[in-house]
């Protein structure tokens, strides 16, 4: 989904809406945690049955209103932020302000089914670069929207013409001050590129670096790599953390995200490719500053959902592949690449499998984590660190194993220290660098 944020300077009075819509947000979230069993129109008419002043909110209000207080999955929830109630209790903010942050702006959400994409709103963005709000029968009024870039008014633009044609919703969220237009990026979805067969550009994460390699394939053990870099996040990573900064550093994963897809519309990457990984926030046992690190300050879902949108609307074939063992066997098939660089190698591997496997079936299908095992050529590349390897190691598994208990250190890894030849990623005010690899 892309949303489009604008502040706006309509004069707005909406604030017995938003108290109304935000009190039944509450009031469910509250019945769905107390039975978990509950559906939501049994929500509905409990809303319905039990609440009193909320007459400015119709059933379609009350019934989003509802999902909302579902979609809230924490058990303990402190609504308008910890912070803000911190501030409360130390008497720093009213109790008129406190209870005005608590609310969250009221949302008019289109669907398919709805005439121009919305039943409670109109786009009139080629008119005059305005939205008409129907919040009932009586309360209509315009929100003039600022003025905008030609990359957003060209998106509302075919937003507004394929809603008026019955092809496309659009969702909204508004308040006195803002409001977020949030719609289907597959609309704008452009023709299909001119691409190259079995060129794949995939890329690998950590916190601070992300591999990227564009590779031919004509077989899993026939390949030619085009292109090889690293971007390192490693200088805003190190930055004192504030507000400033963290919008910095969401800024600069966003246009990561661009990159990488300039990168495979310029090469005519086929596949643009990446691992599939579920990472939820937990103690790593490395110490305070490295959890911070990988929970707090690595945008890893945003720059992987920014890309997949980007592909989308690119119209570019976007594969996630299993994460298993992909750093250990990119790095041991190609010992003289960064760790980062190798893995994405890897990835890339895994990928074309997929591909001719599942998708084009013209090879049987099979794993695709494990590549072929020859114990032999392994042994010639890397027995100065491992030493001598036992007979008995004839997989990737036990190789692995072997590899952490004698503690042999298998990684290239990268460091900017070394290298002289960054390229800033938007401007010299930029805190991302790049490095080609040769």
């Amino acid at each position: 989904m892309i949303t489009y944020k604008f502040g706006h300077k309509t004069k707005l009075d909406i604030d017995d809406y938003i108290r109304q819509y935000n009190n039944v947000i509450r009031f469910s979230y509250n019945r769905f945690q107390e039975n978990p069993e509950y559906k939501l129109n049994e929500v509905e008419d409990i809303v319905k049955d039990k609440m009193l002043n909320i007459e400015l909110l119709d059933a379609t209000m009350v019934k989003v209103a509802v999902m909302k207080g579902n979609s809230i999955k924490r058990e303990k929830v402190i609504f308008g932020g910890k912070k803000n109630f911190i501030q409360r209790l130390l008497k720093k903010i009213t109790r008129e302000e406190w209870l005005k942050k608590r609310n969250m702006t009221v949302m008019l959400r289109g669907s398919s089914c709805d005439n121009k994409g919305n039943r409670k709103a109109e786009l009139h963005i080629i008119e005059d670069n305005s939205i008409l709000i129907k919040l009932n029968k009586t309360t209509h009024f315009s929100i003039i929207l600022p003025k905008l870039n030609k990359e957003q008014k060209r998106s509302l633009c075919i937003l507004q013409t394929l809603c008026e044609d019955n092809k496309s919703f659009f969702s909204l969220e508004i308040s006195n001050d803002y409001i977020n237009i949030i719609f289907d990026e597959n609309i704008l979805k452009k023709e299909k590129p001119a691409t190259i067969k079995d060129r794949i550009l995939s890329f690998d994460m950590n916190p601070n670096y992300v591999g990227v390699s564009i590779t031919d394939w004509t077989t899993t053990d026939e390949k030619t790599i085009i292109y090889k870099e690293i971007i390192s996040l490693k200088e805003i990573n190190a930055l004192q953390h504030n507000f400033y900064k963290t919008n910095k550093r969401k800024y600069e994963t966003m246009h990561i995200s661009k990159y990488i897809i300039n990168l495979a519309k310029h090469y005519h990457a086929q596949i643009v490719a990446f691992e599939k990984l579920k990472m939820p926030p937990s103690d790593k046992k490395k110490g305070t500053n490295y959890n911070k690190l990988v929970n707090n300050y690595w945008l890893r879902l945003p720059l992987i959902n920014n890309i997949k949108k980007r592909c989308n609307i690119e119209n570019i074939r976007f594969q996630e592949v299993v994460a298993q063992y992909s750093s250990f066997i990119g790095q041991i098939n190609h010992p003289d690449d960064y760790d980062s660089v190798a893995a994405s190698i890897e990835i890339a591997r895994r990928a074309f499998l997929f591909n001719k496997m599942y998708l084009e079936k013209s090879i049987p299908t099979g794993n695709i984590v494990y590549p072929k095992f020859n114990i032999g050529s392994l042994v010639l590349r890397w027995k100065d660190r491992l030493g001598d390897i036992p007979n008995n190691i004839d997989s990737w598994k036990k190789l692995y194993d072997l590899t952490k208990k004698s503690k042999s250190s298998y990684r290239l890894l990268f460091s900017p220290d070394t290298r002289r030849d960054s390229l800033r990623l938007l401007s010299h005010k930029s805190y991302t660098n790049r490095y080609i690899c040769v």
